[in-house]
């Protein structure tokens, strides 16, 4: 009885999740759809219970790595999506779990977890509703910067970036081209929006933008804040991650 009552639970909960999706969607949309709404309404949390499961998403909206990873496969198997589970450790030595997924033909790593801004440290978490994409829709190269699956498990390759989810948003960059990023600060705050992310393909690219953006463009894109905003005193935070290649920027209006 109890085992009916919790898998009701589940399928109760799934059901208004997919609600939000249409089944004809694009897999990159089922993707983002789910990582997002596990992101969105589940908080990592140590001792969770049923936390090795997806009753704990489901019902509890607390988990872990085990439980944010079992949903997704959980919800995308059920949108037509190919979604495995897969384990191994983090740069910290500690064991940990995220998802492979086909999308539009090809394979790609996703890790929800990651993705969560009460995972993130506090470094990474410079606003509550930051959302680390790193780990949506990634290859092998960017994965084993900080993952590496366990060694007896056969994985198949992971060679493209096309649907990561900074790539598919124009947030990538191959070559660094600093007109364009000072576009992209003043651009955002024109709209008064949150944050400007810059994503680097290699630490060649992430060291030149490092070096110019902190050395020069993001007092330009500052001046521009004071002026739009009647401010006289401008205040801005920033995420630094050279081991990702990333920069992120949130702009303070008031």
């Amino acid at each position: 009885e109890e085992k009916e009552q919790r898998q009701a639970e589940i399928e109760a909960e799934a059901k208004r999740c997919l609600e939000g999706i249409s089944p004809d969607a694009s897999d990159y949309d089922k993707i983002l759809y789910v990582f997002e709404y596990i992101v969105n309404t589940v908080e990592y949390d140590a001792l969770a219970e049923d936390n090795q499961n997806i009753y704990s998403v489901f019902a509890h909206k607390r988990s872990v790595c085990a439980g944010y990873s079992k949903a997704a496969q959980y919800l995308l198997e059920r949108l037509g999506v190919f979604c495995t589970y897969v384990t191994g450790t983090v740069r910290s030595g500690e064991g940990h779990a995220w998802n492979l997924v086909i999308c539009e033909g090809d394979y790609y790593y996703v890790d929800t977890t990651w993705g969560d801004p009460v995972f993130l440290s506090s470094q990474e978490a410079i606003a509550n509703d930051y959302v680390s994409y790193d780990y949506m829709c990634c290859d092998d190269r960017e994965l084993r910067k900080t993952h590496m699956p366990d060694a007896d498990t056969k994985l198949p390759e992971c060679t493209k970036m096309d649907y990561n989810y900074y790539v598919v948003n124009g947030m990538y960059y191959e070559e660094y081209d600093s007109a364009r990023v000072l576009k992209v600060m003043n651009d955002t705050i024109s709209v008064r929006a949150n944050p400007s992310v810059f994503k680097f393909s290699d630490a060649d690219n992430y060291n030149t933008a490092h070096n110019d953006i902190f050395g020069n463009l993001i007092d330009k894109a500052a001046q521009d804040l004071a002026k739009q905003y009647n401010l006289e005193q401008v205040k801005y935070t920033y995420m630094d991650d050279p081991e990702l290649n990333k920069i992120v920027v949130y702009w303070q209006y008031e």
